[in-house]
Protein backbone atom coordinates (compact mmCIF):
# COMPACT_ATOMS: atom_id res chain seq x y z
CA UNK A 1 0.00 0.00 0.00
CA UNK A 2 1.42 3.41 -0.95
CA UNK A 3 1.21 6.72 0.87
CA UNK A 4 -2.10 8.49 0.19
CA UNK A 5 -1.61 11.36 -2.27
CA UNK A 6 -2.84 14.01 0.12
CA UNK A 7 0.05 13.30 2.49
CA UNK A 8 2.69 14.21 -0.07
CA UNK A 9 0.71 17.13 -1.41
CA UNK A 10 0.42 18.92 1.94
CA UNK A 11 4.00 18.45 3.16
CA UNK A 12 6.79 21.02 2.81
CA UNK A 13 8.39 20.78 -0.67
CA UNK A 14 11.59 18.96 0.30
CA UNK A 15 9.80 16.30 2.35
CA UNK A 16 7.05 15.92 -0.23
CA UNK A 17 9.61 15.46 -3.00
CA UNK A 18 11.32 12.69 -1.04
CA UNK A 19 8.04 10.82 -0.59
CA UNK A 20 7.05 11.34 -4.22
CA UNK A 21 10.38 9.79 -5.20
CA UNK A 22 9.68 6.69 -3.12
CA UNK A 23 6.10 6.35 -4.37
CA UNK A 24 7.11 6.68 -8.03
CA UNK A 25 9.83 4.09 -7.52
CA UNK A 26 7.27 1.74 -5.98
CA UNK A 27 4.71 2.12 -8.78
CA UNK A 28 6.44 3.29 -11.98
CA UNK A 29 3.50 2.19 -14.16
CA UNK A 30 0.78 3.93 -12.13
CA UNK A 31 -0.53 6.60 -14.53
CA UNK A 32 -2.88 8.13 -11.95
CA UNK A 33 0.04 8.53 -9.54
CA UNK A 34 2.12 10.16 -12.29
CA UNK A 35 -0.71 12.59 -13.05
CA UNK A 36 -1.03 13.62 -9.38
CA UNK A 37 2.74 14.03 -9.19
CA UNK A 38 2.74 16.33 -12.24
CA UNK A 39 -0.04 18.40 -10.69
CA UNK A 40 1.93 18.76 -7.47
CA UNK A 41 5.07 19.66 -9.42
CA UNK A 42 3.34 22.50 -11.28
CA UNK A 43 1.61 23.97 -8.24
CA UNK A 44 4.63 25.80 -6.83
CA UNK A 45 8.13 26.67 -8.13
CA UNK A 46 9.46 25.46 -4.76
CA UNK A 47 8.14 21.99 -5.60
CA UNK A 48 10.12 22.01 -8.84
CA UNK A 49 13.25 23.13 -6.99
CA UNK A 50 12.84 20.40 -4.37
CA UNK A 51 12.35 17.76 -7.05
CA UNK A 52 15.40 18.98 -8.97
CA UNK A 53 17.42 18.62 -5.76
CA UNK A 54 16.23 15.02 -5.36
CA UNK A 55 17.24 14.21 -8.95
CA UNK A 56 20.69 15.74 -8.47
CA UNK A 57 21.30 13.63 -5.38
CA UNK A 58 20.17 10.42 -7.08
CA UNK A 59 22.46 11.12 -10.04
CA UNK A 60 25.38 11.47 -7.65
CA UNK A 61 24.31 8.24 -5.96
CA UNK A 62 24.48 6.33 -9.25
CA UNK A 63 28.18 7.09 -9.46
CA UNK A 64 28.87 5.96 -5.92
CA UNK A 65 29.71 2.36 -5.13
CA UNK A 66 29.21 1.65 -1.45
CA UNK A 67 28.28 -2.02 -0.88
CA UNK A 68 28.93 -1.67 2.83
CA UNK A 69 26.25 1.04 3.04
CA UNK A 70 23.65 -1.17 1.39
CA UNK A 71 24.58 -4.08 3.63
CA UNK A 72 24.25 -1.93 6.74
CA UNK A 73 20.95 -0.47 5.54
CA UNK A 74 19.61 -3.95 4.81
CA UNK A 75 20.33 -5.03 8.37
CA UNK A 76 18.85 -1.83 9.81
CA UNK A 77 15.64 -1.73 7.79
CA UNK A 78 14.75 -5.39 7.59
CA UNK A 79 16.29 -6.92 10.72
CA UNK A 80 15.41 -4.47 13.48
CA UNK A 81 14.86 -6.94 16.33
CA UNK A 82 13.61 -4.22 18.64
CA UNK A 83 10.61 -3.39 16.45
CA UNK A 84 7.50 -5.53 16.76
CA UNK A 85 5.82 -7.14 13.76
CA UNK A 86 2.74 -5.01 14.40
CA UNK A 87 4.77 -1.80 14.23
CA UNK A 88 6.48 -2.90 11.03
CA UNK A 89 3.12 -3.68 9.37
CA UNK A 90 1.70 -0.34 10.48
CA UNK A 91 4.24 1.54 8.42
CA UNK A 92 4.39 -0.51 5.27
CA UNK A 93 2.46 2.34 3.65
CA UNK A 94 5.35 4.66 4.45
CA UNK A 95 7.94 3.10 2.20
CA UNK A 96 6.11 0.06 0.90
CA UNK A 97 6.38 -3.40 2.35
CA UNK A 98 8.48 -4.55 -0.60
CA UNK A 99 10.57 -1.40 -1.06
CA UNK A 100 13.85 -2.24 -2.78
CA UNK A 101 17.23 -1.45 -1.32
CA UNK A 102 17.82 0.97 -4.17
CA UNK A 103 14.91 3.17 -3.10
CA UNK A 104 15.85 2.82 0.57
CA UNK A 105 19.44 3.78 -0.17
CA UNK A 106 18.18 6.77 -2.14
CA UNK A 107 16.07 7.85 0.82
CA UNK A 108 19.12 7.66 3.09
CA UNK A 109 21.18 9.80 0.72
CA UNK A 110 18.38 12.29 0.19
CA UNK A 111 17.81 12.78 3.91
CA UNK A 112 21.40 12.68 5.11
CA UNK A 113 22.80 14.91 2.41
CA UNK A 114 19.87 17.03 1.20
CA UNK A 115 21.94 20.16 0.73
CA UNK A 116 25.17 18.82 -0.68
CA UNK A 117 25.58 21.91 -2.89
CA UNK A 118 25.51 24.09 0.25
CA UNK A 119 28.33 22.07 1.78
CA UNK A 120 30.42 22.42 -1.34
CA UNK A 121 30.16 26.20 -1.02
CA UNK A 122 30.68 26.34 2.75
CA UNK A 123 33.90 26.98 4.66
CA UNK A 124 32.43 25.14 7.64
CA UNK A 125 29.28 23.10 8.28
CA UNK A 126 27.69 20.74 10.79
CA UNK A 127 25.67 17.54 10.44
CA UNK A 128 22.73 16.14 12.41
CA UNK A 129 22.97 16.74 16.19
CA UNK A 130 26.42 18.32 15.79
CA UNK A 131 27.48 21.73 17.07
CA UNK A 132 30.82 23.31 16.26
CA UNK A 133 32.68 26.41 17.41
CA UNK A 134 34.99 28.21 14.99
CA UNK A 135 37.73 30.48 16.36
CA UNK A 136 38.32 33.21 13.80
CA UNK A 137 41.58 35.03 13.12
CA UNK A 138 40.19 38.35 14.39
CA UNK A 139 39.38 36.95 17.85
CA UNK A 140 35.68 36.44 17.11
CA UNK A 141 33.96 33.06 17.20
CA UNK A 142 31.05 31.34 15.47
CA UNK A 143 29.12 28.48 17.06
CA UNK A 144 27.17 26.50 14.50
CA UNK A 145 23.94 24.72 15.38
CA UNK A 146 23.25 21.32 13.75
CA UNK A 147 22.73 21.26 9.97
CA UNK A 148 24.25 24.71 9.55
CA UNK A 149 26.79 26.09 7.09
CA UNK A 150 28.77 29.32 6.72
CA UNK A 151 31.24 31.07 4.45
CA UNK A 152 33.48 33.69 6.04
CA UNK A 153 36.33 36.10 5.46
CA UNK A 154 37.59 38.18 8.38
CA UNK A 155 40.96 39.15 6.91
CA UNK A 156 39.89 42.22 4.92
CA UNK A 157 38.80 45.72 5.88
CA UNK A 158 35.25 44.48 6.24
CA UNK A 159 34.74 41.21 8.05
CA UNK A 160 31.98 39.17 6.49
CA UNK A 161 30.09 35.93 7.18
CA UNK A 162 27.38 34.39 5.01
CA UNK A 163 25.01 32.03 6.80
CA UNK A 164 24.14 29.58 4.03
CA UNK A 165 21.91 27.33 6.12
CA UNK A 166 20.72 26.79 9.66
CA UNK A 167 21.60 28.83 12.73
CA UNK A 168 24.71 30.24 14.37
CA UNK A 169 25.74 32.25 17.42
CA UNK A 170 28.27 35.01 16.81
CA UNK A 171 30.58 36.32 19.53
CA UNK A 172 32.27 39.30 17.94
CA UNK A 173 35.53 41.06 18.72
CA UNK A 174 34.34 44.60 18.06
CA UNK A 175 36.36 46.83 15.74
CA UNK A 176 34.63 50.00 14.52
CA UNK A 177 37.12 50.29 11.66
CA UNK A 178 36.37 46.76 10.44
CA UNK A 179 32.63 46.07 10.70
CA UNK A 180 31.58 42.47 11.27
CA UNK A 181 28.58 41.65 9.07
CA UNK A 182 26.48 38.49 8.84
CA UNK A 183 24.42 38.07 5.67
CA UNK A 184 21.49 35.74 4.98
CA UNK A 185 19.91 36.41 1.61
CA UNK A 186 18.42 39.91 1.83
CA UNK A 187 19.27 40.49 5.50
CA UNK A 188 22.49 41.88 7.04
CA UNK A 189 23.24 41.94 10.78
CA UNK A 190 26.15 44.21 11.76
CA UNK A 191 27.96 43.96 15.09
CA UNK A 192 27.96 46.97 17.40
CA UNK A 193 29.87 45.15 20.16
CA UNK A 194 27.68 42.13 20.65
CA UNK A 195 26.83 38.47 20.93
CA UNK A 196 23.93 37.62 18.64
CA UNK A 197 22.15 34.63 17.13
CA UNK A 198 21.07 34.39 13.50
CA UNK A 199 18.67 31.71 12.25
CA UNK A 200 17.71 31.07 8.62
CA UNK A 201 14.50 29.05 8.28
CA UNK A 202 11.74 28.42 5.76
CA UNK A 203 9.88 31.27 7.49
CA UNK A 204 12.59 33.89 7.00
CA UNK A 205 15.53 35.19 9.05
CA UNK A 206 15.57 35.86 12.79
CA UNK A 207 18.28 37.86 14.57
CA UNK A 208 18.32 37.88 18.39
CA UNK A 209 20.83 39.71 20.63
CA UNK A 210 22.25 38.22 23.82
CA UNK A 211 24.67 41.02 24.69
CA UNK A 212 25.45 44.46 23.32
CA UNK A 213 23.79 45.70 20.15
CA UNK A 214 23.37 44.70 16.52
CA UNK A 215 22.09 46.61 13.52
CA UNK A 216 19.74 44.64 11.28
CA UNK A 217 19.14 45.83 7.72
CA UNK A 218 17.21 44.45 4.78
CA UNK A 219 18.69 44.58 1.29
CA UNK A 220 15.36 44.42 -0.51
CA UNK A 221 13.37 47.33 -1.97
CA UNK A 222 12.18 48.39 1.49
CA UNK A 223 15.69 48.94 2.96
CA UNK A 224 14.49 48.67 6.54
CA UNK A 225 16.93 49.13 9.41
CA UNK A 226 16.68 48.63 13.18
CA UNK A 227 19.15 48.52 16.08
CA UNK A 228 18.60 45.67 18.54
CA UNK A 229 19.80 45.57 22.15
CA UNK A 230 20.15 42.63 24.54
CA UNK A 231 16.96 40.58 24.70
CA UNK A 232 15.54 42.03 21.49
CA UNK A 233 14.93 40.19 18.24
CA UNK A 234 13.87 40.92 14.68
CA UNK A 235 12.18 38.54 12.28
CA UNK A 236 12.30 39.30 8.56
CA UNK A 237 10.17 37.55 5.97
CA UNK A 238 9.03 38.64 2.51
CA UNK A 239 9.76 42.32 3.13
CA UNK A 240 8.12 42.37 6.56
CA UNK A 241 10.23 43.16 9.64
CA UNK A 242 8.77 42.36 13.07
CA UNK A 243 10.40 43.02 16.43
CA UNK A 244 10.01 41.60 19.92
CA UNK A 245 11.65 41.04 23.29
CA UNK A 246 12.50 38.01 25.41
CA UNK A 247 14.81 37.21 28.30
CA UNK A 248 18.40 37.06 26.97
CA UNK A 249 18.90 33.69 28.66
CA UNK A 250 16.13 32.27 26.46
CA UNK A 251 18.05 33.09 23.27
CA UNK A 252 20.06 30.34 21.54
CA UNK A 253 19.24 27.76 24.21
CA UNK A 254 20.20 25.11 21.64
CA UNK A 255 23.76 25.64 22.93
CA UNK A 256 22.64 24.00 26.17
CA UNK A 257 20.75 21.30 24.29
CA UNK A 258 17.25 22.62 24.95
CA UNK A 259 14.51 24.39 23.02
CA UNK A 260 12.02 26.68 24.73
CA UNK A 261 8.55 26.69 23.19
CA UNK A 262 6.23 29.54 24.18
CA UNK A 263 2.83 29.51 22.49
CA UNK A 264 4.26 27.38 19.71
CA UNK A 265 2.75 24.49 17.78
CA UNK A 266 3.58 20.85 17.22
CA UNK A 267 4.93 21.80 13.79
CA UNK A 268 7.15 24.48 15.37
CA UNK A 269 8.59 21.90 17.74
CA UNK A 270 9.17 19.43 14.90
CA UNK A 271 11.03 22.13 12.95
CA UNK A 272 13.26 22.79 15.97
CA UNK A 273 13.96 19.08 16.48
CA UNK A 274 14.66 18.15 12.83
CA UNK A 275 18.36 19.13 12.88
CA UNK A 276 18.83 16.89 15.89
CA UNK A 277 17.20 13.75 14.45
CA UNK A 278 18.78 12.00 11.42
CA UNK A 279 16.53 11.38 8.44
CA UNK A 280 13.09 12.66 7.55
CA UNK A 281 10.71 13.88 10.25
CA UNK A 282 7.19 14.34 8.90
CA UNK A 283 3.88 15.52 10.39
CA UNK A 284 1.16 13.80 8.36
CA UNK A 285 -1.83 15.39 10.12
CA UNK A 286 -1.94 19.17 9.58
CA UNK A 287 -4.50 19.65 12.36
CA UNK A 288 -2.18 17.87 14.75
CA UNK A 289 0.66 20.09 13.56
CA UNK A 290 -1.35 23.17 14.57
CA UNK A 291 -1.92 22.01 18.17
CA UNK A 292 -0.36 24.27 20.84
CA UNK A 293 2.92 23.39 22.51
CA UNK A 294 4.72 25.10 25.40
CA UNK A 295 7.59 23.98 27.58
CA UNK A 296 11.30 23.18 27.57
CA UNK A 297 12.35 20.17 25.50
CA UNK A 298 15.58 18.19 25.35
CA UNK A 299 17.16 18.44 21.90
CA UNK A 300 19.46 15.51 22.61
CA UNK A 301 16.43 13.22 22.88
CA UNK A 302 14.13 14.44 20.08
CA UNK A 303 11.89 11.37 19.95
CA UNK A 304 11.15 11.54 23.67
CA UNK A 305 10.58 15.29 23.36
CA UNK A 306 7.99 14.70 20.64
CA UNK A 307 6.27 11.97 22.61
CA UNK A 308 6.01 14.29 25.60
CA UNK A 309 4.57 17.13 23.50
CA UNK A 310 2.05 14.85 21.75
CA UNK A 311 0.87 13.16 24.91
CA UNK A 312 -2.12 15.46 25.41
CA UNK A 313 -3.02 15.77 21.72
CA UNK A 314 -3.59 12.13 20.83
CA UNK A 315 -0.54 12.07 18.59
CA UNK A 316 2.03 9.32 18.15
CA UNK A 317 5.62 9.10 16.97
CA UNK A 318 6.55 6.22 14.69
CA UNK A 319 10.02 5.37 13.44
CA UNK A 320 11.11 3.27 10.50
CA UNK A 321 14.69 2.22 11.21
CA UNK A 322 16.84 5.33 11.62
CA UNK A 323 15.79 7.35 8.61
CA UNK A 324 12.10 8.12 8.85
CA UNK A 325 10.11 9.56 11.75
CA UNK A 326 6.38 10.02 11.22
CA UNK A 327 4.08 12.02 13.51
CA UNK A 328 0.38 11.21 13.23
CA UNK A 329 -2.79 10.57 15.21
CA UNK A 330 -2.77 6.82 14.56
Amino acid sequence: MTVPAKNSETLPPKEAASLWYIRLREAPADEDLKARFKTWLREDPKNEQAWASIIRVTKVMKHMSQPHMLSSLNQTVFHDKKRSEKQRKTFRWAVGGAIGLGAAASLVLITLWPDISVRWRADAYTTFAETRTLALADGSSITLAPLSAVKYDVTGRQRGVTLLQGEALFTVQHDAQRPFKVTTGDVVATDIGTIFDVALTSHGTKVAVLEGQSRVQTLDLFHQSVILSAGEWAHIQAGSLNQGREAPENIATWQQGTVLMENGTVSDLVAALKPWQPGLMIVLDQDLGRQPVSGVYNLHHPIQALELALKHHGGHVHRLARWLTVISRS
